[in-house]
């Protein structure tokens, strides 16, 4: 499939991660002449969403490393702020807010205050105190 071009591989690989074929969806990720910023979003969501966050990590290590990409797609497997220590990681203010919502939904309001209390300052805006306020205001009262 060497004509064709990134978007009609993306379009091939989003299919098979819709149908939980992730082993299909790798094959044909690997065999991408050029991977762009959905190529690894795709894979990313993939892995999470199958339960492959070991994969989902990988992918995520080596979408940074060769670009400066969003974290869009990795809200699923970025579990905690451990993982900006073990590989170096300075996750921007989008990260943090990922992290605050998914554990603000998951109800763990608690370690979603925590976190923000151990975020940089400059990164604590108004989207990621939103976020835990939310939480708040909906489990708090449990």
């Amino acid at each position: 499939m060497p004509n064709r071009d990134p978007a009609a591989w993306n379009a091939m690989i989003t299919a098979y991660v819709d149908e939980g074929l992730m082993t299909k969806a790798n094959e044909l990720s690997d065999s991408m002449p050029y991977k762009d910023l959905v190529s690894c979003n795709v894979m990313i969501d993939g892995y999470a969403k199958s339960g492959l966050e070991g994969e989902a990590l990988n992918c995520f290590i080596l979408m940074l490393a060769e670009s400066d990409y969003s974290y869009q797609s990795c809200d699923l497997m970025w579990g905690n702020l451990g993982i900006r220590c073990a590989y170096g990681l300075k996750p921007r203010a989008e990260a943090y807010c990922c992290l605050v919502d998914i554990l603000g939904c998951g109800k763990l309001v608690e370690e979603a205050i925590r976190v923000v209390n151990q975020m940089p300052p400059e990164k604590c805006d108004g989207a990621v105190l939103g976020d835990l306020l939310g939480a708040c205001k909906l489990y708090m009262l449990e």
